[in-house]
Parts: C-alpha cells; sequence; structure tokens
C-alpha cells in the first residue's frame, strides 16, 4: 500500500469511530478548531493558533506524539515523511465524563465555577472511544509502515497511562459473573489484533466492519 493509501485508509478507520482527524500544511494559520474550540471559544485564550504552531515546530519526523492534556482529552499527531504536513487526531477521550466523574474532574482544574456548564457541554460533544489498546496500537503500526521500525513514540506527560485505570471506570459490573471479564478482554484483544492486520493488509471492508463492534465489548464488570 502506497504511503498516500495507507493514510487515506486510516483515516477513514479513524472517522468511522467518528474520531475528528485533520492534515495541514505548516506553519497553518486558523488551528482553533483542534481542541473543538476548548481554548478559544469556552476559556477564550486568544492567539491559540500560535499556542499550536509552537507545538508543532517541534515535531521531528519518524516520531509519534500522544498528549493528553488537564481535561483528559487525548491528541495524536505526526509528521507525514517528506513533508511539511501535519497527521493530527483527537481529542477523544478514553472514558465516559459525565455525572460524579464529572464533577470530580472539573474540581481538580483551575477553572472558576462560571466554567463549570460550559465545561460539561463540552465533554457531551467529545468522541469516546472503549478502547485506548486498539488506538495506540493503530497509530504504532501506522507509524512503522510510514518510518519503518526507526519510529519512535513520545508522551509528553507523565501520567499519560493513568487511561489504564480509568478506561473501564463507568461500564456496568455483573457480579455475579465477575470472570466474564477475562472472556471480554481477550476477545476484545483478539479483535485488536484483526483489526490491526486488515489496516496493514489494506482490507478497508473487513476493518470498518471490526471498528463497529467495539462499542459491545464494553467490559461487564
Amino acid at each position: 500500500m502506497k504511503y498516500e493509501e495507507l493514510i487515506d485508509f486510516t483515516q477513514k478507520i479513524l472517522e468511522a469511530n467518528y474520531l475528528p482527524v485533520y492534515r495541514f500544511e505548516l506553519p497553518c494559520e486558523d488551528l482553533d478548531h483542534l481542541d473543538q474550540g476548548l481554548l478559544r471559544h469556552i476559556l477564550g485564550v486568544k492567539n491559540t493558533s500560535r499556542f499550536f504552531n509552537d507545538l508543532f515546530e517541534k515535531l521531528k519526523p519518524g516520531k509519534i506524539y500522544f498528549n493528553t492534556d488537564l481535561f483528559q482529552c487525548t491528541f495524536v499527531f505526526l509528521l507525514l515523511p517528506g513533508t511539511k504536513t501535519v497527521f493530527y487526531c483527537g481529542p477523544v477521550v478514553f472514558e465516559k465524563i459525565q455525572g460524579n466523574r464529572f464533577e470530580e474532574l472539573f474540581s481538580s482544574l483551575p477553572l472558576k465555577d462560571t466554567y463549570h456548564d460550559s465545561i460539561q457541554a463540552y465533554y457531551q460533544k467529545l468522541p469516546f472511544l472503549g478502547s485506548y489498546a486498539m488506538f495506540e496500537s493503530l497509530f504504532l503500526e501506522f507509524g512503522k509502515k510510514l518510518y519503518g521500525d526507526s519510529c519512535e513514540v513520545v508522551y509528553s506527560n507523565t501520567d499519560f497511562f493513568d487511561h489504564w485505570n480509568n478506561a473501564y471506570k463507568n461500564c456496568l459490573r455483573d457480579e455475579e459473573h465477575p470472570f466474564s471479564n477475562i472472556d471480554v478482554i481477550e476477545k476484545r484483544y483478539e479483535a485488536e489484533n484483526m483489526l490491526i492486520n486488515a489496516v496493514t493488509s489494506g482490507r478497508e471492508s473487513q476493518a470498518l466492519e471490526i471498528t463497529s463492534k467495539f462499542e459491545s465489548w464494553l467490559l461487564p464488570q
């Protein structure tokens, strides 16, 4: 599969899961939309495009950058080979931030109470993905196909792996069948491996079919 076909294919897989994906040349003057308007339109931060451009100026070829911010939103971006084009995906959350979980998170943010309702509405619009492992694996394989085994992953914050503790926090538990968790985990791992194989071999219809089933494999716990 040629680079352009691989890039288009990967973008289709991500968009099939309702994840925002953008491609743009650096420098870019209009980048306010990359966080779905959080900085510019909700928090009122000026020069957000300059902030993003300063961030992207540090990108190096052959590296995939994973970033999770204070709002627990994850973004992934990388430079496409031989270009100044950024491939960008996000924001996405891996837990449903609503109810008590939202109140807990909001209380941890350095924000005034006047932002409460607008931040709550923001979370309601964010895409939720039930499998962080699938998301990460997809980008790892994507990077390897673009840059080979020399591809590196950069995590930009120290608490990134807290997602592993929270990924299934809001799923329903089936206390009468606790070991059914293991069954579902095995099915999820099997499906994630099938998805990666489908993506790397260019089987688009199979990859889309597999991704459509992930929401049905939440842990019963």
